[in-house]
């Protein structure tokens, strides 16, 4: 695997004039990207192509694939609803991770660049509103709850990528965990300054 992934690197430096400019357009490609191919239960997404073929790599761009891509069936991020007022966001699921009583979801975060940038939002506190699972169960507030999305490790390395330091316009990603039995609502970007009452509404 590392032999394989440094002739991957070797091979798109030859093919790419791995430039500052090439870097940041690959990195860029990446991180934006929400259509992806599956290879073994995991998501690779395009970095570049050349004639004939494609490198593909992870998200955290530490792993990549050299493929043909009529042999791969293209797929696109799962979207989450958001509140109706946040026009300005659209969210996806990266990836999602369960243990034994958790779902651990990776979120990209692209967001309208004409109104938001990077900096802003990574000041919002992205608040999930969750229901129970179980299709059965009476929907009440009693089987609803709310979790704070949060950063962890691979998130923080995807958000200290910088592809203009005055205008970056890079997705961002954050974390969250819920609890098995419950499903995601929607996903809120919550300001105390427009209401404060729920403050300490959220776990």
């Amino acid at each position: 695997m590392i032999f394989l992934s440094l002739f991957l690197m070797s091979f798109l430096t030859k093919i790419v004039d791995f430039t500052s400019l090439g870097r940041k357009n690959a990195i860029e490609s990446v991180l934006s990207s929400k259509k992806y191919i599956a290879i073994q239960d995991k998501k690779y997404f395009k970095l570049i192509c050349g004639k004939d073929k494609c490198i593909y790599s992870t998200k955290t761009l530490d792993d990549f694939k050299k493929i043909k891509e009529e042999n791969y069936e293209i797929k696109e991020l799962k979207a989450l609803r958001t509140d109706y007022q946040s026009a300005d966001y659209r969210i996806f699921v990266v990836d999602t991770v369960n243990s034994e009583s958790k779902q651990k979801m990776l979120l990209q975060i692209n967001y309208n660049t004409k109104n938001l940038n990077k900096n802003a939002i990574s000041n919002i506190e992205f608040r999930i509103h969750t229901q129970d699972n179980n299709p059965y169960k009476f929907s009440s507030s009693f089987n609803k709850r709310c979790f704070k999305a949060f950063s962890n490790e691979t998130s923080k390395s995807l958000n200290s990528h910088k592809i203009d330091p005055e205008n970056d316009t890079l997705p961002f990603f954050t974390y969250v965990e819920i609890p098995l039995n419950q499903k995601i609502r929607s996903i809120e970007p919550y300001s105390p300054a427009k209401n404060i009452r729920a403050y300490s509404y959220c776990t």
